[in-house]
């Protein structure tokens, strides 16, 4: 069993309760006049594996803390240390394949993923441990992750300021309760190579003590003609047990990947093939290994550096209090190209050189803790939080070089590279955009007997930007209840809001750069929940709106109107059989734009966002020796590419399949052998950014041999 399943069935039946904090499990009767000690569990038993068909029993709920997702009122998805590994997982693309709620996206193996939508909306919020960071590119390095969370839809009281698609939180791996070494390498098809060291433990008198190592290397060839990729990264993490009821936690993450050789180019469809957004007939998507402008070597690097600290301190039986503190700081060096294609597919180039920084703190104080008025049982948290985003720009230099080729036969060009070398994130001197949040939250969850739960959230906020003398005030609400009419099933339905920062006009648009004022966004949501010893199964109804963005025929850039999304989910993960596992993810989505300006797009699609998402994955377990065969598929509708929805990229269907072999070895050490191949049939595909009329190529074939040593 599964930590999470043990205490379920150690617990069953009688008055005692547990909650999850700092990889610490406190015991205690419900009524609270009694505490037993503290007891550490490895956050690896909190993990989903294959043979739970890779469901996560909890995650962080932020002001709510670590929850059973089953009794909770959102859609939340993780994706385990466990899932990444299996995948040989680069990117968030990869892990997400399973979850037809998430755009079909980008890696990051040869440019950024920016792409990433959720429910149909880009730009989402990133977290680390549920705290703030910057992260550009989408690219924070998968191999120092225990897990990814992803909470579905808006989130303002939860997590505070950040747009209303999603949350996507990084958890950072932790120090294991026992001594963990373990040693991966990786090789690509195009001669991308990887090595990764990952060790852990406790040391002291008591093991008081922990630790964990991440120290991971890559470089070579990518897919990409001419392409390369070079990567390291590095992690640590600490924690010291002052007392059983006090925990010190320390962390640092810094990681560097410089791609260069081609991939940075977004393809802009429109009449005539000039530098304009009047969109035209998108073109048939081509090899996304091909390079257009192999002499230029376009550079793409980011930068992460990220540090935090906290506490836990368990005061008084039931009452825990939490301060935390995280800095980020991530540099972005673009050397990149936009292709703009006319109606026959005749192609010009723009190069562009863009550096930028952002950096970005928070700092929290939780308290939260257990009480009962009557016959209701409360968990109450209260907490302040103070952020601060500072986006910090380059001079941006531009070429544009007419004619270069058609798409119907493309061949590289000299052209040259215009600009005296590649950027550099340290060229970044024009601080452009900066906020500060100041929050105050509470919350209360009302257990009503076993069988309901109220959760009533508040959330105040002071947003000041610095460049548009914005300063104001926003109170965003929540409410939900859960209703549990069975022990392995839950129904909810809440509403929450979500604070955003306004729209920035793109460089491209004739208001460049102009920032717009903060959005309020409104979800609503039903769900059911439901899982039994080996499955579990859920369903969510919602409705998002939002405020709209987009570029007006003129080329000016506005916030204006609204973005509604309206959508079915259902996700479902099966364990057959000790040798069958399924999962399988759908969502049917209705976006679409209203109240604009003269109505011209009201009830117009929303560029770039599928009407259905399907996706299955599947894993079986030969019988008599440890190979196990998996498959993937995916499917993702057309999408419309321009704001009238006169024209549409096409749908798509994706394959991947795979194996691995798991041995034991002298002394009863762990190898594990695997093979990926992703996109078997090469299919050529279109990739799109939610409300542009950017098109992006997918990722070719490729194939990923691996080996993960465990000693």
């Amino acid at each position: 069993l599964s930590a999470e399943q043990a205490l379920n069935q150690l617990l069953a039946g009688n008055d005692l309760r547990y909650e999850v904090n700092g990889g610490m499990v406190r015991l205690a009767a419900s009524t609270e006049t009694t505490a037993l000690p503290s007891v550490r569990i490895g956050a690896q038993g909190l993990l989903g594996t294959s043979d739970s068909a890779y469901r996560v029993e909890r995650a962080t709920v932020n002001v709510l803390g670590e929850k059973v997702i089953k009794n909770t009122p959102y859609s939340i998805e993780s994706f385990s240390q466990s899932l990444i590994e299996n995948k040989q997982a680069r990117s968030l693309a990869d892990i997400t394949k399973g979850d037809a709620s998430v755009s079909l996206t980008l890696d990051n193996l040869v440019q950024e993923n920016n792409t990433l939508g959720i429910r149909g909306i880009a730009h989402n919020s990133f977290k680390i441990d549920g705290m703030n960071a910057r992260i550009r590119a989408s690219d924070l390095p998968l191999e120092h992750l225990e897990r990814v969370e992803i909470l579905k839809g808006a989130s303002g009281f939860l997590y505070g300021f950040g747009e209303p698609g999603g949350i996507i939180n990084h958890v950072l791996k932790r120090p294991t309760d026992q001594n963990f070494r373990s040693l991966s390498t990786q090789i690509m098809d195009g001669g991308l190579a990887l090595v990764h060291g990952d060790v852990g433990g406790r040391l002291g008198a008591d093991d008081r003590f922990g630790y964990r190592a991440n120290l991971i290397h890559e470089s070579g060839s990518t897919y990409f003609d001419d392409g390369d990729s070079r990567r390291n990264s590095a992690s640590v993490a600490f924690d010291w047990e002052v007392t059983p009821d006090l925990v010190w936690q320390v962390d640092a993450l810094l990681a560097k990947h410089i791609r260069t050789g081609g991939g940075n180019q977004a393809f802009i469809p429109n009449a005539d093939g000039g530098t304009n957004f009047r969109t035209g007939k998108p073109h048939e998507p081509i090899d996304g290994s091909r390079n257009l402008i192999p002499s230029l070597l376009p550079h793409y690097g980011s930068i992460h550096e990220t540090y935090s600290t906290s506490i836990f301190w368990h005061f008084t039986p039931g009452w825990t209090l939490n301060l935390a503190y995280r800095y980020s700081n991530n540099g972005r060096e673009l050397l990149g190209s936009g292709v703009w294609l006319d109606s026959v597919g005749n192609y010009s180039l723009s190069l562009v050189q863009f550096p930028n920084r952002f950096k970005s703190t928070q700092s929290q104080a939780l308290i939260s803790g257990v009480f009962k008025t009557g016959m209701i049982s409360h968990e109450l948290a209260i907490g302040s939080s103070y952020g601060e985003f500072i986006s910090i720009r380059g001079d941006v230099n531009f070429v544009f070089v007419p004619n270069v080729g058609n798409l119907s036969n493309p061949v590289p060009v000299e052209v040259g590279n215009p600009f005296d070398r590649a950027p550099s994130y340290k060229d970044a001197y024009i601080e452009f955009g900066t906020n500060r949040q100041q929050e105050l939250f509470v919350s209360d969850t009302l257990h009503l007997g076993e069988n309901w739960d109220i959760i009533l959230g508040l959330r105040y906020s002071n947003l000041n930007f610095k460049f548009t003398n914005y300063d104001e005030n926003a109170i965003t609400p929540s409410i939900a209840a859960v209703f549990r009419p069975m022990n392995n099933l839950s129904v909810y339905g809440s509403y929450i809001e979500a604070l955003e920062e306004g729209a920035t006009a793109p460089n491209t648009a004739i208001n460049a750069n102009e920032i717009f004022p903060p959005l309020v966004s409104k979800q609503y949501e039903f769900g059911a929940k439901a899982e039994g010893d080996d499955w579990s199964a859920s369903a969510a109804l919602f409705r998002i709106e939002r405020g709209l963005t987009y570029t007006t025929p003129a080329n000016v850039f506005t916030q204006d109107g609204e973005a509604r999304y309206q959508g079915l989910e259902l996700n479902g993960k099966f364990r057959f059989s000790r040798h069958w596992l399924l999962t399988a993810s759908a969502m049917w989505l209705d976006a679409t734009n209203q109240k604009t300006t003269g109505g011209a797009l009201d009830g117009k699609r929303i560029q770039g966002v599928a009407r259905e998402q399907v996706s299955l994955y599947g894993e079986y377990n030969a019988p008599g020796i440890p190979l196990i065969l998996t498959a993937g598929a995916r499917y993702v509708s057309k999408r419309p590419l321009d704001s009238g929805n006169q024209f549409y990229v096409g749908d798509v269907t994706l394959f991947d399949i795979g194996m691995r072999y798991a041995m034991e070895t002298a002394g009863q050490k762990k190898l594990t052998l695997r093979l990926n191949i992703d996109n078997l049939t090469d299919e050529a595909y279109w990739i799109m950014q939610q409300g542009r009329t950017f098109l992006y190529r997918g990722s070719p074939l490729t194939i990923k041999l691996g080996a993960q040593f465990e000693f």
